[in-house]
């Protein structure tokens, strides 16, 4: 069935006028029970054409143009938020008393749909959601810092911090951990410290006299013995043992 098989009608409601579409060759119900099909953000009523015309044998299908979507003019008052598109299908329902209908809802209808039905139940027979746009329980991790960055002044202060120190290095490993994006220190990990690296530091590790200094227990290296002394008297360097 392609847009030219349906007809169009407008119905206007508190805020705005909506269009509203149907099959063209169907005068009336029949017998069956009511639909009413939303779109989703940027789409239109002929997104649902096809399954429109799948289900037409069991559903008396309509599918309405959001304000500001496809034939429906934006609303009078400007409000394009959820809750304005919420009042906009009910008004419809209520002025049209095709209520309670069968109630499809996709991406942004799809939250319409489900916000329509916890507000005005005794409209709704039956809610069926084709990927709605709605939060997800509990939220993916990966998906944390996506969020955050919606948090006003965010990004701007982001931009400031000061990249190429190890101190702002440091918090960006730590966001990205909390965010999920980097894997945390394995648990194994955690307790290993670093070790003094052999050479110098085993030497300042033990005195002049040999016995090995006062100070962080497994910090003094194994005893090389006392430096052997060139006729210059400047201390040789050790010998491979």
């Amino acid at each position: 069935m392609s847009s030219a098989e349906q007809q169009v009608r407008t119905v206007e409601v508190p805020g705005a006028v909506l269009a509203v579409h149907r099959p063209a060759e169907e005068a009336g119900a029949d017998g069956r029970e009511p639909g009413l099909f939303v779109h989703g953000l940027g789409g239109s009523a002929a997104n649902w054409t096809a399954l429109m015309d799948r289900l037409a044998g069991v559903v008396d299908g309509e599918a309405v143009d959001l304000p500001g979507f496809g034939h429906s003019d934006p609303p009078t008052d400007g409000n394009l938020s959820l809750s304005g598109h919420v009042r906009a299908v009910i008004g419809y329902l209520e002025a049209s008393g095709r209520g309670p209908v069968h109630l499809f809802g996709n991406s942004l209808g799809g939250a319409v749909a489900v916000r329509l039905a916890a507000l005005r139940p005794d409209l709704v027979r039956t809610l069926t959601l084709v990927s709605p746009a709605l939060p997800e329980l509990p939220p993916q991790r990966s998906a944390w810092s996506t969020g955050l960055l919606a948090l006003p002044g965010l990004p701007a202060l982001l931009r400031r911090l000061p990249a190429g120190r190890p101190v702002a290095r440091a918090a960006g490993v730590r966001a990205a951990r909390q965010a999920g994006r980097l894997p945390l220190r394995p648990p194994g990990l955690r307790g290993l410290r670093r070790r003094p690296a052999a050479g110098a530091a085993g030497v300042r590790a033990r005195g002049d006299d040999g016995a090995p200094r006062r100070g962080r227990p497994g910090r003094a290296r194994a005893d090389r013995g006392p430096r052997p002394l060139r006729r210059t008297g400047r201390p040789a360097p050790y010998s491979a043992r």
